[in-house]
């Protein structure tokens, strides 16, 4: 496997812990904890990636305006403290003016009040 199909896997193996996670909190019947699961999988793998040095590699193109809102919310919120918060603050910051969103765009703006809060305090 080439470094750009590495990179597209995680992509798409980063999009399918995010879109289970919010197929976990849309549904009928909201389940918690297999939403917390894949975010839980989803740490684990952003984990790994850093260790690798491939996290923004894999995320930064996540930003995107065709890719989902949940996708490209959970990309540029875990892009925040990696050095990427020029790129990453515009995007939460769309996204959290977004109502037709739903709540990506309530965790867009909670992203960016928690965060803009510890800037503050650094």
């Amino acid at each position: 496997m080439t470094s750009d199909e590495a990179l597209t896997k995680a992509r798409e193996d980063f999009a399918a812990y995010i879109s289970a996670r919010e197929t976990a909190l849309d549904s009928d019947h909201a389940n918690a904890r297999e939403a917390d699961k894949h975010t839980d999988a989803a740490n684990a793998q952003i984990a790994e990636w850093d260790k690798q040095g491939i996290t923004s590699a894999v995320l930064l193109p996540l930003l995107a305006e065709d890719q989902a809102p949940a996708i490209r919310c959970a990309a540029a919120t875990y892009l925040l403290d990696r050095d990427h918060a020029a790129e990453a603050e515009p995007i939460l910051e769309a996204l959290a003016d977004n109502d037709d969103i739903g709540l990506v765009a309530e965790e867009a703006d909670m992203t960016l009040i928690q965060w803009r809060r510890e800037q503050a305090e650094r």
